[in-house]
């Protein structure tokens, strides 16, 4: 990670933890003495992870982190694989790109992460001037995942972490998931800041 996704993420997950004081939702971050710990905690010990994502303006989309490691980097996928039904959406990954997934995307870590907040950006990561927002539970993410996994699978982007300049070692993916289609599908909560801000009771019910 370069020092500006550094800072970014730093900011952001600051950004979290003000929006959910501010609405009234009592919590503290959770990963100052260990980064892999799950950015944020609230006083009830529900457990939420901050995003951010650019291009918001282009795509419109939730990128679900699926695979945050697998490996080798570079792998020949085989592009005749058919979906199994059979075995898990993760174990599919492996058998198309050719690869071990040796951690899975937050989404899919047991005990990990009950929320997620995501602040988005119409073109690129601007500190705490983000133009919408996302709360969504994490059970939610999944079971859509899970009621669609073969139109889904086709969809899934391998990170091309190249063009930022790093020394990974290891490969990610994500499944781009509309904006729209989350609305239609799952109670959740997107919009400017003030919208969220609007909704206060609403959200604070929701996360609890």
């Amino acid at each position: 990670m370069n020092i500006y996704e550094s800072e970014a993420v730093k900011d952001t997950e600051q950004f979290g933890l003000n929006l959910l004081n501010n609405l009234g939702i009592k919590c503290k971050k959770n990963n100052e003495s260990d980064k892999t710990n799950v950015d944020i905690i609230t006083e009830n010990n529900k457990k939420i992870d901050v995003q951010y994502s650019n291009n918001f303006g282009i795509y419109g989309e939730y990128r679900a982190d699926i695979v945050s490691a697998y490996t080798p980097l570079y792998t020949t996928v085989n592009i005749s694989y058919i979906y199994n039904k059979n075995i898990s959406f993760i174990e599919n990954f492996e058998k198309k790109y050719n690869c071990e997934v040796i951690k899975e995307g937050k989404i899919y870590q047991q005990d990990y992460v009950d929320y997620l907040i995501v602040f988005f950006y119409k073109n690129n990561y601007i500190k705490n001037q983000t133009e919408d927002i996302l709360i969504i539970k994490k059970e939610s993410i999944l079971k859509y995942i899970s009621d669609n996994e073969e139109s889904l699978f086709k969809k899934i982007i391998k990170n091309n972490k190249s063009i930022h300049f790093l020394d990974d070692k290891h490969g990610s993916a994500f499944l781009p998931i509309k904006i729209g289609i989350l609305q239609e599908n799952f109670e959740c909560f997107f919009g400017s800041l003030q919208n969220l801000y609007n909704q206060k009771d609403e959200i604070v019910k929701y996360i609890g």
